[in-house]
């Protein structure tokens, strides 16, 4: 059997840019993205898990 492992680790990596290369970025994806029903807004993350992290 093999071993279960207990480890979660999530990376972020955030970028400051000006105004010109957010243009540029929006414009890149135009290609691969689009907006969908729920239109701009902020993504907010609620975590649920146990004390013991077994959800995680």
């Amino acid at each position: 059997m093999a071993a279960v492992n207990y480890v979660f680790e999530r990376v972020e990596k955030k970028y400051m840019m000006n105004a010109e290369q957010y243009k540029r970025l929006l414009k890149g994806m135009e290609a691969y993205m689009t907006a969908d029903s729920y239109g701009i807004h902020t993504i907010r993350n609620v975590y649920y898990d146990t004390d013991d992290y077994e959800l995680i």
